[in-house]
């Protein structure tokens, strides 16, 4: 990955903007709550555009064509730190895979490179934050990501 190009950014109005996206779907609606009506952080705006794109993509590909889809992304800031969590409604992710989720070129799906998870880690360790997800078979997956916020 390139070095960020980091400006003071609104993760919000970001993720927000993202969400339009996908809310075109007719069988998976996605819903954002936050407390917050502006989170800033020092960040490279391409690079997290690429993050929740892909997070909100896998999330929609995991759910089964039968199931209405219904993701999940919650905001909250505490003591500095944003947390972020996107739960979707999917098939899950198989105990046996969760420790190679992040490692390039591994995939779940028959189709992709199996480099979006790893390339959306790197960008998020690149802007001193943390990635990790829980997962139940048939229930869904959460991703869970923490970054710093900068200064209002």
């Amino acid at each position: 990955m390139p070095n960020p190009s980091e400006e003071k950014l609104d993760i919000v109005s970001l993720i927000q903007g993202v969400i339009e996206v996908f809310n075109t779907d007719l069988k998976t609606s996605i819903t954002f709550n936050s407390a917050e009506k502006e989170v800033f952080m020092l960040a490279d705006k391409d690079q997290f555009v690429r993050v929740f794109n892909n997070l909100f993509k896998n999330a929609i590909q995991a759910i089964p064509g039968e199931r209405e889809g219904k993701i999940v992304v919650d905001l909250a800031v505490e003591h500095g730190v944003m947390k972020v969590a996107i739960h979707d409604n999917g098939i899950g992710i198989p105990k046996q895979k969760h420790e190679k989720i992040f490692v390039p070129y591994f995939t779940t799906k028959s189709t992709g490179t199996g480099l979006g998870l790893a390339m959306i880690k790197q960008i998020i360790e690149n802007h001193k934050g943390e990635i990790r997800f829980e997962s139940a078979l048939n229930l869904g997956t959460t991703f869970y990501i923490k970054l710093p916020i900068a200064d209002r």
